[in-house]
Formats: structure tokens, C-alpha cells, sequence
């Protein structure tokens, strides 16, 4: 943003001193018809090349923004995209019979929210060490659905 405006300042002040130059140097005389036409060329010059500095400087945003993205194709298939969970919802609940890992159904619900394309066989429910339920889906099975973990 500060770019663009020094940009353009620069070429305003620029234009103007150019034009401030010529005034200056000459002696005051009465105008004729030549000197409207050379006011007229000096000012179509200045014009023109404020026109070129702006247009470089648009030139630039453009390649700054335009660098390699190894990840720009990554979700633009509604297909992938679709089956790209986030990985925050993955959690490891301790229950009596050990260490299991799900996808929670609400991290999945707030974070996802296409739970409804999720395989039923995948669904768990679990009852940890402090007696609570736990719904979601088992990982491995989701993956091997072709569902994958991406953090967004």
C-alpha cells in the first residue's frame, strides 16, 4: 500500500518540478501561440510518463503475488477438497481397554461440516476412564476411504 502511494507521489513531484524547471529558467516575456504548444507537448510528456511509472508499478504488485506456490492446485479439485479433514479434530482418548484414536464428531461437525459424507462403517463410540461417550471416526478406516489429514 505505502508502495503505491511513494510511487505516485514520486512521479507527481517529479512532474512538477520538471514543469517548474522550465518556468523558472526561462525570462518573463509575453506568450504567443508557439509557447502554448510547447506547454501543451511538455505537459502530454509528463502525462506519459506518470502513466509508464504507474503501470511499472502495477507490473510489480503483480509479479510479487504471482510467486511459485507448490500448494496452488492443492484443494481447487471439489473432489480432494471434499475429502481433506482437519487435523485438529484427531484426538487419542484413554479407555480401559488402552490408547484409541478418532475423529471427534463435534471438531468434525464445527470444523468440516460434511459429516454426513463420512463412511458409517468408520463410526466409533467409546467410553473413556472417566465413564464419558465419545463419538467420532476411526482414522485409519477414514483413510482408507481416501480421506486425508491437512492442517488448515
Amino acid at each position: 500500500m505505502f508502495r503505491n502511494l511513494t510511487n505516485r507521489t514520486l512521479a507527481a513531484v517529479l512532474a512538477a518540478s520538471i514543469a517548474m524547471t522550465g518556468f523558472a529558467a526561462a525570462p518573463a516575456r509575453a506568450a504567443d501561440s508557439g509557447d502554448a504548444a510547447k506547454i501543451a507537448a511538455g505537459l502530454a510528456a509528463l502525462f506519459i510518463i506518470g502513466k509508464a511509472l504507474e503501470d511499472n508499478d502495477r507490473d510489480y504488485v503483480h509479479r510479487r503475488h504471482g510467486g511459485y506456490n507448490p500448494n496452488h492446485n492443492r484443494y481447487r479439485n471439489p473432489h480432494h477438497a471434499r475429502k481433506n479433514l482437519p487435523a485438529k479434530c484427531r484426538f487419542v482418548f484413554n479407555t480401559r481397554h488402552g490408547r484409541v484414536p478418532m475423529m471427534g464428531q463435534n471438531c468434525l461437525v464445527k470444523n468440516y461440516g460434511k459429516i454426513n459424507h463420512l463412511p458409517n462403517h468408520c463410526r466409533i463410540n467409546v467410553k473413556t476412564k472417566k465413564g464419558l461417550m465419545r463419538y467420532g471416526y476411526k482414522p485409519h478406516c477414514l483413510r482408507n476411504n481416501g480421506y486425508r489429514l491437512v492442517n488448515y
